[in-house]
């Protein structure tokens, strides 16, 4: 699972980028849900997509260098 919402309700991400340990804690209240938590993450400008079976969560360092080498696969220059 990629986003936890752990005691005393506080709702974190972490990037599933093989290699990257980022860890976000986000902001949000104890009462907030899923939906709001998903929002917050959309905000922070990581990327969610649906992989295989999975969904994986992109921190916004990780989305860069996905986009230059699927730049580069597809001949753009950077």
């Amino acid at each position: 699972m990629t986003i936890e919402k752990q005691p005393p309700g506080l709702w974190f991400v972490f990037c599933d980028e093989a290699g990257c340990d980022t860890k976000v804690e986000l902001d949000t209240d104890p009462d907030d849900g899923f939906l709001h938590a998903l929002k917050e993450i959309k905000d922070l400008g990581w990327m969610i997509s649906f992989e295989g079976r999975d969904w994986m969560h992109i921190c916004p360092d990780c989305k860069e260098i996905r986009v230059e080498e699927a730049a580069k696969d597809l001949g753009f220059k950077s």
